[in-house]
């Protein structure tokens, strides 16, 4: 997010995001996916944490996800088409980082 932390799997305590100085003006903030920048992402400014680090991480990437927050897809479903599919209305009027490797989907 910064560009300033190459290949490290965490930030310095004290270290601002953008998500933090989003959510003072107002926004609501959510992650989905990968998340390498500190422990929680919730503490950092997000509001909502779908699968990002150990934090929310889910049990299955195929329905049941086994994620209290993230409601389960049809039978089988993969995780990455289940983000595609729910995140349209949030990103309407808040702030999201959709994180996720565009490969994988078509593989």
């Amino acid at each position: 997010m910064l560009w300033r932390y190459p290949n490290r799997t965490a930030l310095e305590p004290g270290v601002r995001l953008l998500p933090e100085v989003l959510k003072k003006a107002g926004y609501q903030t959510c992650h989905i996916g990968k998340w390498h920048v500190t422990e929680n992402p919730l503490q950092n400014g997000m509001d909502i944490n779908i699968a990002g680090n150990h934090i929310g991480h889910p049990k299955s990437y195929f329905s049941p996800y086994g994620m209290e927050i993230w409601k389960n897809g049809p039978e089988g479903e993969f995780l990455m088409i289940g983000y595609f599919f729910r995140v349209g209305c949030f990103w309407h009027k808040n702030f999201l980082i959709l994180c996720y490797s565009w490969w994988m989907i078509w593989e």
